[in-house]
């Protein structure tokens, strides 16, 4: 991209050749723009003492040494400010061609080395054409020195020989403001506001960098601004104003602000407002949901979020995928090892998505499992009720063919025979006693006395009735012989069923089988019927539970692969831990160290002896679900510290159902943080205090290669300022360009040196909260909020220099 087209700034300077040294001693001394041309050509000439600064061949040396220039112009910046009763111009030196015949470091005996010469002035120095600051200061240890304890920054710059040479060799500068107060601080500043253009490519070869920062483009999410509309809100705008309006930076933005300011309520509100996780620990969570709901959202305030380069029609979290931290909330987090190896998991960029995917497919294969282990127990009992329907079924066609070898059919013949004339007895026994009724009813009818008049009609009736009479009889003598007649038959056909029942018993009972079953015929039967299909069903059941099986085993042979993978990536992030915190921190894996789902499964057993078995064994001993069944298979469990009792219980309990369900648990592996203490022995993260394990967990946390937003409320409350400066500052420094991070905090250490990007001080009356300040640390204003409001005051400030003796 053309150099013209990129953002940048210009001040204007001048490059006197000093008197100080055999052959002079360059310096650039960059002012203001607000200086104006009449006084910036006035200073020049004061400097140059008349002198003209080019003789028609070379450049003139000045008559002044680099101090006598430094004094001058610092007394023309207090006249200066003290006319106006205002900041008019500033100024900064750098040291161009600092290696160079006539630079600062051309003959460090002559310049850096005498007492005289005042480098407190000095802001950067400039690097060889083609050389990085490792290799320029490489084998010269008093450079380095005079470097790091002037906070000198490198740079690279370009002649202005020709148009085609600005910009070959530069510098990109990270200003709020294009001011030399501005560009101090960023020198001051160099590891996170000054980047060198350039870099060496696999060959060594000088090239431009690969990735340079730009001012405009952040692909990285992160928040720009937060606009806040509501009267009832904590950040409500008053009657009179706009809404309110928070600005971030996308690099490192710190919350300042005496207690009850509403810095935490701004943390909160926005965690709640993007719907981001909130705190695990039930009290700070409630804390969290207070703040955010009964003030920073209040009154159902409007909430607006600016993220550049998000689709501004998604979802909140979406947008903005902050990772939150309440105040207190760290330390609380040291005691949860799902987010200790989380943590872990982003330390290192090249395998995090790996760790990733590898621990979705494991949730994936656990619920798998999980569901074939309850499908196959399902199986289980069904091919035991089907295997016992064929067994029944199979009894039944063996029963009824021992039947029909035994003569059963004739049997069964005669025995219906013998049903039939029962049947025919008892019909015959009722129109008997019918013919009795008959007769008796006829014998009871008294005709009346007739006269002898000797009419025919009543002679008549007198004989037919007689003969009905007599006839009745004779129907029920002949009813009763055969009625004796069938019951002699009866007695023949069951007399012949008798015999035939004792020879099929006797048959049956030589062949081993039981006789009485003989009535269970017909349901014998319909069973034997039944047979082809209980066969055809068991069948089916076995071949659907033989390939369950194979899945079952595939899937966890598949599993048992990617816990091997999971560790070995894991096994990486922990070399990282070593390498790159230079063997202070360690880490360890602990096999199948969290056992709650196998301390779940040993509990449900609901055996007394398996419980006291878990409780009383040491946590180092406890197997983990593979190991316990291989001892079972191996008939070892009294290495897992199992009497010989309870071994009998557990075998017992130890059906193929629960064989299953305990190889598809999977106790998660555990990974200990050990720190290494001033004896220089290692220390685990629970023996550590609550400050040292927030320094650990924190260090981790800023050495991720997460990209997504940090926000933390006050992490210095556990963190002692050893740390800070070891440990918390370099890391905020390597995440500027990489990472937004947003803090609140009552530190100045981590506002001043952590170079925060952008300060804004919070300020409350009453029950509303408003913005006081907000800026860099280069704007005045905000300079002076950072020095009442965390470094105690401009008093307490110069009386801690003054007892330092600084």
């Amino acid at each position: 991209m053309p150099y013209r087209q990129q953002i940048f700034a210009v001040f204007p300077g001048f490059m006197p050749r000093l008197n100080d040294g055999r052959g002079g001693l360059d310096l650039v001394f960059l002012f203001d723009p607000e200086i104006g041309c009449e006084r910036y050509l006035g200073l020049f000439d004061l400097v140059m003492q008349g002198r003209s600064p080019w003789n028609g061949e070379q450049v003139t040396t000045a008559s002044l040494r680099a101090d006598g220039a430094s004094e001058l112009l610092r007394d023309n910046w207090r006249q200066d400010r003290v006319a106006a009763a205002e900041r008019t111009w500033d100024y900064l030196s750098l040291a161009p061609d600092a290696f160079g015949q006539t630079g600062l470091l051309g003959t460090p005996s002559e310049h850096i080395g005498r007492e005289d010469f005042d480098a407190g002035e000095l802001a950067a120095l400039e690097l060889p054409m083609n050389s990085l600051p490792d290799e320029a200061l490489l084998g010269q240890p008093w450079v380095k020195d005079f470097v790091e304890k002037h906070r000198l920054a490198c740079f690279h710059s370009s002649g202005a020989h020709s148009a085609d040479d600005i910009g070959k060799r530069h510098v990109w500068v990270k200003l709020e403001n294009p001011t030399i107060e501005a560009l101090r601080q960023a020198f001051i500043a160099s590891r996170t506001r000054v980047r060198i253009g350039h870099e060496l490519d696999e060959e060594g070869s000088w090239q431009d960098l690969d990735e340079p920062p730009d001012a405009l483009q952040h692909e990285r999410p992160w928040l720009k601004s937060v606009t806040v509309d509501g009267g009832a809100a904590f950040f409500g705008p008053a009657p009179q104003d706009g809404p309110v309006r928070f600005e971030f930076s996308p690099d490192l933005t710190c919350v300042i602000g005496g207690s009850m300011t509403g810095k935490s309520t701004l943390l909160d509100g926005l965690r709640v407002h993007v719907d981001a996780p909130l705190p695990q620990d039930a009290q700070t969570r409630q804390q969290v949901s207070e703040r955010a709901t009964e003030r920073f959202l209040a009154g159902a305030a409007a909430v607006e979020l600016e993220c550049p380069g998000r689709d501004p029609t998604a979802p909140a979290h979406e947008r903005w995928p902050a990772v939150f931290f309440a105040q207190g909330e760290l330390k609380s987090l040291t005691q949860d090892p799902d987010a200790v190896q989380q943590i872990l998991a982003r330390l290192k960029a090249s395998v995090s998505d790996v760790i990733g995917q590898c621990e979705r497919r494991l949730q994936e294969h656990d619920r798998e499992l999980n569901q074939l282990a309850r499908r196959l127990a399902e199986l289980d009992d069904q091919i035991e009720e089907a295997e016992q329907a064929l067994k029944r079924g199979t009894e039944a066609q063996d029963a009824l063919t021992a039947f029909s070898d035994a003569g059963v059919d004739d049997f069964n013949s005669a025995t219906a025979s013998a049903s039939t004339w029962r049947d025919v007895t008892h019909a015959v026994d009722e129109v008997v006693a019918q013919a009795g009724a008959v007769v008796s009813s006829v014998e009871a009818v008294a005709l009346p006395d007739f006269d002898d008049s000797g009419d025919d009609v009543t002679a008549r009736l007198l004989e037919e009735w007689r003969s009905a009479s007599e006839a009745a009889q004779d129907l029920r003598r002949n009813l009763v012989e055969v009625q004796q007649t069938v019951a002699e038959v009866l007695r023949t056909r069951e007399s012949r069923r008798d015999e035939l029942r004792v020879q099929v018993d006797r048959i049956l009972a030589a062949e081993g089988f039981d006789g009485a079953r003989i009535s269970e015929f017909q349901e014998l039967n319909a069973r034997a019927s039944l047979l082809d299909s209980y066969r055809a069903n068991l069948d089916g059941l076995r071949a659907t539970s033989s390939d369950l099986k194979a899945s079952f085993d595939s899937t966890l042979q598949s599993r048992h692969e990617l816990v091997d993978e999971h560790r070995r990536l894991f096994d990486e992030i922990l070399r990282t831990v070593d390498e790159q915190f230079d063997g202070h921190l360690a880490g360890r894996r602990i096999d199948d160290g969290r056992p709650a789902p196998l301390e779940d499964f040993i509990l449900s057993l609901g055996q007394r002896g398996i419980t006291r078995w878990w409780n009383d064994n040491d946590g180092t001993r406890r197997p983990s679900p593979q190991e316990l069944l291989e001892r079972l298979d191996q008939r070892s469990l009294e290495k897992v510290g199992m009497s010989s009792t309870v071994q009998q219980t557990f075998r017992r309990c130890m059906t193929p159902a629960k064989r299953r369900e305990l190889a598809a648990l999977r106790c998660l592996d555990r990974y200990l943080l050990e720190f290494k203490t001033s004896d220089q022995s290692f220390r685990p993260l629970d023996k550590l205090s609550g400050g040292q394990r927030v320094n650990l967990l924190l260090s981790l946390l800023l050495a991720t290669s997460d990209s997504r937003p940090l926000v933390i409320d006050q992490p210095e409350d556990e963190l002692d300022n050893r740390f800070l400066f070891e440990t918390l500052l370099p890391a905020l420094h390597r995440l500027k360009g990489r990472r937004q991070v947003i803090v609140a905090t009552h530190n100045a250490n981590i506002v001043v040196n952590g170079d925060a990007d952008q300060v804004i001080q919070l300020d409350a009356e009453g029950e509303h909260g408003y913005i006081a300040c907000a800026g860099a640390i280069e704007d005045p204003t905000v300079r002076d909020a950072i020095v009442q409001s965390v470094d105690g005051g401009d008093e307490a400030f110069r009386l801690r220099r003054l007892k330092y003796g600084f």
